[in-house]
């Protein structure tokens, strides 16, 4: 139960205790948290959520359920969201999104921060660096799929982007 509702409170990550990593049954003590975590994630992929966030304002609320319930409603294979402070990369990764949330950021601190949120993929980009939806798939397809040697540009994506107040669904 202490699992599951990590999970649904939209923890980032779980730890043993003592008593379980150091008992005669680690391995499957691991084994099974990984099972409960990913049963309860898939679980919350199939219910429309509601971001339980880390303090971000309802801005951010408003702008990641929308990103995230738009992405589950299209083909979407990546969110991007342009985030100067973070909070809006947190509160996505709240809402649970099953695609990844590629987090484009100036600073390498905060990216390292963001390292540490389920689903997010944090990318150091210059100011102005994305301005469009155009540059945020672009940004995701080099990010998520980057062309192999030779072969041209990587594979066509969907991308929901999050850029300022604006919510896009992008084709590319």
């Amino acid at each position: 139960a202490d699992v599951t509702n990590a999970v649904l409170d939209g923890a980032d990550a779980v730890m043993l205790s003592g008593e379980s990593a150091n008992g005669e049954y680690p391995v499957q003590a691991v084994t099974t948290q990984r099972d409960i975590l990913r049963a309860t994630e898939r679980w919350c992929g199939a219910k429309p959520s509601v971001p339980r966030s880390r303090e971000p304002s309802d801005e951010h609320d408003a702008l990641a359920t929308a990103a995230v319930a738009l992405a589950r409603s299209s083909t979407a294979a990546a969110i991007v969201a342009v985030d100067e402070t973070g909070a809006l990369a947190r509160s996505l990764a709240a809402c649970c999104p099953q695609v990844p949330v590629v987090a484009a950021v100036a600073s390498p601190r905060l990216a390292r921060q963001l390292n540490l949120s389920r689903a997010l993929v944090p990318v150091v980009v210059s100011n102005g660096d994305i301005s469009s939806p155009e540059d945020a798939a672009t940004l995701a397809r080099d990010t998520l799929d980057p062309p192999s040697e030779g072969e041209g540009e990587g594979k066509k994506i969907t991308v929901v982007s999050v850029l300022g107040p604006s919510v896009t669904l992008h084709y590319d």
